[in-house]
């Protein structure tokens, strides 16, 4: 039991320690110093930072606690704990990396673009591991768990829209606002990458004569199943048999390969899968609890 569990947390903490430098990266350098609000707990702590000094890592924190409080009693204990460590390892990270860190102020521009990718790529690494990282996301989950006439994700942009156009006012910079928005726009888009990266795939069709050659085949050389479709061609009438299969997206070639192999008559057509879950599959990251 004790093997087990740590095989599981120390990914878990691998991740929340390496996507916590990366994301460290992006706003200390970059986001802060050019007063960038990116949404969320981020976004308040950035401003609270700009009028106080105070440390953004320990704002971060102390904005948290009480949706600890309230997420503990009605999204989940475990959910809870594992948001809580994240927030409070990446915070620390935040915090002492500040100390040492050069700044980059000479072009908004950039410091909006950089600041999205590295805070996007570290926040993606974090959500791979099914690991929330506070904030908006610890708030659009408590509300989406009593509310059903927003979304999860509806409430995330309302988040942001409402800490962005705060932050436009108290900076008096409308500017920093539409650097904000770029910065956001990439954050959640390479997150999202990454996180749809671990569900995603191909979803390939083979029409074959050979469906029980082929469907053998895949599961010997590539531990893969496949699903047995009876069909009828429209155009010579005949019976026939169409093998669906799933599988990733590096897995592709190898399957074309084997399918060519197997039965070179055979007839495929490749789609994208946006998720695939299941046997042989991961969960979804953040539908873990």
């Amino acid at each position: 039991m004790m093997k087990k569990t740590m095989v599981t947390l120390l990914p878990d903490l691998a991740s929340m320690v390496v996507g916590g430098i990366i994301w460290a990266l992006g706003i200390n350098i970059f986001t802060v110093p050019n007063d960038i609000a990116p949404g969320g707990a981020t976004g308040i702590a950035t401003v609270i930072n700009h009028f106080t000094g105070f440390p953004v890592g320990v704002i971060i924190i102390i904005i948290n606690i009480p949706l600890f409080i309230l997420a503990f009693f009605f999204v989940g204990k475990r959910f809870t704990l594992k948001t809580a460590a994240a927030i409070v390892i990446t915070s620390v990270i935040l915090d002492v990396m500040g100390t040492f860190l050069p700044t980059f102020t000479e072009d908004k521009l950039l410091a909006s673009i950089f600041g999205g990718v590295l805070s996007g790529v570290g926040l993606g690494i974090i959500y791979t591991r099914g690991i929330a990282t506070g904030g908006s996301d610890l708030l659009a989950r408590l509300i989406d768990e009593r509310v059903s006439a927003i979304s999860y994700a509806q409430t995330i942009l309302l988040i942001d829209f409402i800490v962005v156009v705060a932050a436009a006012i108290a900076f008096a910079d409308w500017r920093s606002a539409l650097y904000a928005v770029i910065t956001i726009a990439l954050n959640s888009s390479l997150a999202d990458r990454l996180l749809a990266g671990t569900t995603e795939g191909k979803l390939v069709y083979v029409i074959t004569e050979d469906a029980e050659k082929i469907s053998s085949a895949v599961l010997r050389d590539m531990k893969r199943g496949a699903t047995l479709i009876p069909a009828k061609g429209c155009y010579t009438g005949k019976d026939t048999n169409v093998l669906m299969i799933t599988i990733r997206n590096y897995e592709l070639p190898k399957l074309k390969r084997l399918i060519k192999r197997e039965d070179e008559k055979s007839f495929l057509i490749v789609g994208n899968a946006t998720e695939i879950l299941g046997k042989g599959f991961p969960v979804s990251a953040l539908d873990k609890d």
